[in-house]
This record gives structure tokens, sequence and C-alpha cells, in this order.
């Protein structure tokens, strides 16, 4: 019976033993998996900020191009000869209103006839300048 009980203390012991080794390299194992897991986080957010950057430069890219094409595509001939349309039509409404003006003191007669005169002819002249013009 002794002998029983120090075959199983002995076998008992190089379980315990290989029980042992097991946990050790398991315990390793696992250690260089968590290793492995941070170096995958740690480029894993590196590639997050990379991405993060590319998108910035692909949006800047893509601002920079649409005012490009938006400035190629304004034309200026166009702008100016609109200004000056504009500009023809406020001398226009500027001659008329002076004209009515005139007309008006020229109709209650707190003007000389030779005064209006000269300047209906000054505004028959600009008239004809702005016909002219367009």
């Amino acid at each position: 019976m002794a002998r029983l009980a120090l075959k199983e203390k002995i076998l008992e012991e190089e379980k315990l033993t290989a029980y042992r080794e097991q946990f050790s390299a398991i315990k390793e194992q696992t250690s260089r998996l968590y290793e492995q897991i941070s170096k995958l986080n740690e480029k894993y957010q590196e590639l997050e900020v990379k991405k993060l950057s590319l998108l910035t430069r692909a949006h800047a890219a893509k601002a920079i191009k649409q005012s490009h094409s938006a400035l190629s595509n304004f034309d200026t001939a166009s702008a100016v000869r609109g200004f000056a349309k504009v500009e023809g039509y406020v001398q226009k409404l500027e001659a008329e209103a002076a004209a009515s003006t005139h007309f008006y003191q020229f109709s209650t007669g707190t003007k000389s006839a030779a005064i209006q005169t000269d300047l209906l002819d000054a505004i028959d002249k600009e008239l004809a300048k702005l016909k002219e013009a367009k």
C-alpha cells in the first residue's frame, strides 16, 4: 500500500511538473499575444491618423480645384460689359432726371428762355452720346 501511495505521489508530482510547464508555456504565449495586440493597436492608431490626414488633404485639394474651376469659368469681359451697361442705364436715368427738373423749372418760368434753350441743347447732346455709346 505504501508503494502504491508513493507511486501515485510520484505520478502526481510528474503531472504537477507537466502542468507547471504547460502553465509557463501558456503564460509566455499569452504575454506574446498581448504584445502583438499592443503593436497592432499602435499600428491601427497610426493608420487612423494617416487616414484623417489623407482625408484632410483630399478635401483641401478638392476645394482648391473647385476654386480654380470657378475662377477659370469667370468671364471678366462679360462682367465689364455688364457694368458698362448698368453705368449707361444709370447715366440715362440721371439725364432724364435732370431733364425733367429743367422742364419742370421751364414750365414754371423760373429761368430765362435762353438758358433753357442752352440746357435743352446740352441734354440732347448727352442723350446722343449715350445712344452712340450703346
